[in-house]
């Protein structure tokens, strides 16, 4: 899957992220308020940190393996992967 094709939608401030290993995530879809101050709505002042298409790295989940997808706050990502 690729972050054009995709039919799902997160909401709010979570993240839909696409597993490609138990290390490398990439970004599917940003939910509404993701990156933006939940009172105002207002971006954060140093923008979104991660984009669709991003790599990304999530330690909080156990990934098995089969696992394709999935759903975390935008806080929650670790980090920006850059290749």
């Amino acid at each position: 899957m690729n972050a054009e094709n995709h039919n799902r939608t997160p909401l709010g401030s979570n993240v839909l992220i696409e597993v490609i290993n138990k290390d490398v995530d990439v970004v599917l879809a940003l939910g509404t308020v993701a990156y933006r101050n939940r009172q105002t709505l207002e971006l954060f002042p140093e923008g979104a940190w991660v984009k669709v298409g991003d790599k990304v790295s999530i330690k909080k989940f156990y990934k098995p393996d089969g696992l394709q997808y999935l759903c975390a706050q935008d806080v929650e990502i670790d980090c920006k992967i850059n290749s």
